[in-house]
């Protein structure tokens, strides 16, 4: 098991994991770290080995798989028809109500 990145706490705050590439970067972070995020008592658990770096990885990465898209508000279809689109106004507020989905639209 590697020591945690210096950068692991920042790079997997939750604000950091709600884009896409931030998700990314994390997960990646995280990746050499799974042992320490499995059940206790899992014949895979390193804790008993890394504990120190096992407490800085699980207070940095167990929430990875919880970060998720919130369900699209009540205005959304709405704000975002054509007609609404074509002018400057509505078409901020149709991108305001998708930002939190933004990752959806990327490949």
């Amino acid at each position: 098991l590697r020591d945690p990145s210096p950068s692991l706490a920042e790079e997997c705050s939750y604000e950091a994991v709600r884009t896409p590439w931030g998700h990314e970067a994390c997960r990646e972070l995280c990746a050499g770290a799974r042992c320490c995020l499995v059940p206790r008592g899992d014949p895979f658990d390193c804790r008993p080995t890394y504990g120190d770096s096992c407490g800085i990885y699980e207070a940095a990465c167990s929430f990875l798989d919880d970060v998720a898209v919130p369900e699209p508000p009540s205005a959304l279809v709405e704000e975002c028809r054509v007609k609404s689109l074509a002018t400057h106004d509505g078409y901020h507020s149709c991108r305001g109500l998708c930002h939190m989905a933004h990752c959806c639209f990327l490949d």
